[in-house]
C-alpha cells in the first residue's frame, strides 16, 4: 500500500553578513565592490522562505522532494542573483527505524 504526503514547511531566516575585509581595488571588479557596498550598508534582513514537501512510498520507506523560495528581494535592499539563493530543491528518503510490532 502506497502513502502520500504532502505539506507546507514555512521558514524565517534572519540574515546577518559579516564582512572581516574589504580589499577590492582593481576596476574590473565594480560590480563586486558594489555588492560590496550593498551589504556594507546594511548587513541585515529578513527573508521569508515558504516550501512544498511532497513524500511519497510505503509505510516504512518514503521518496521526499522539497522545492523553496526566498523572497530576499521584497527587502530594500538588492544583491545580485548569485549572492543569495532564490530557489532551493532537494531529494531524500525518510524510513522508520522501529521495528514492526508481531
Amino acid at each position: 500500500m502506497s502513502n502520500f504526503e504532502i505539506a507546507f514547511v514555512p521558514k524565517v531566516s534572519f540574515v546577518h553578513w559579516k564582512l572581516k575585509e574589504n580589499n577590492i581595488n582593481s576596476q574590473e571588479n565594480i560590480d563586486v565592490k558594489n555588492e560590496v557596498k550593498a551589504i556594507e550598508a546594511k548587513k541585515n534582513f529578513t527573508a521569508f522562505e515558504p516550501a512544498i514537501l511532497l513524500r511519497g512510498g510505503g509505510k516504512d520507506f518514503k521518496l521526499q522532494l522539497a522545492l523553496s523560495f526566498s523572497n530576499y528581494k521584497a527587502t530594500d535592499i538588492y544583491y545580485s542573483e548569485g549572492l543569495v539563493e532564490t530557489l532551493n530543491a532537494s531529494i531524500g528518503i525518510s524510513f522508520n527505524l522501529k521495528p514492526a510490532k508481531k
